[in-house]
């Protein structure tokens, strides 16, 4: 799961006047949420710190930051098609698949 936490706008599409947003990716079933961050300031700290959510200013970067991470997850083959590739031609082979992935789609900052 990957989890963000932006900043809302003026407040005008906020009615309970919470200060920031939240947007949720679960990549298990490819569900994507989105709502409003209730808890205090301290709270989201709490939870960028201990690396459950990422902190992103301005929602465009975060929309943009979303994309990139969406794109690098679908990169992967599917777990069935990596369980057979492991089993037909070895974990090496699965490893320079993998690697392929991870160099073509890097992780934002």
């Amino acid at each position: 799961m990957i989890a963000i936490i932006t900043k809302t706008g003026d407040g005008s599409e906020n009615p309970d006047d919470n200060k920031y947003t939240y947007e949720q990716y679960t990549l298990s079933d490819a569900t994507q949420t989105w709502g409003y961050f209730k808890g205090s300031e301290s709270d989201m700290q709490s939870l960028v710190d201990n690396g459950e959510v990422v902190y992103i200013e301005s929602r465009d970067e975060a929309m943009s930051y979303m994309g990139l991470i969406k794109e690098r997850i679908f990169a992967y083959p599917t777990i069935p098609d990596q369980l057979d590739q492991i089993f037909h031609e070895g974990l090496d082979a699965w490893k320079e698949t993998i690697q392929a992935v991870k160099d073509a789609n890097p992780k934002p900052e």
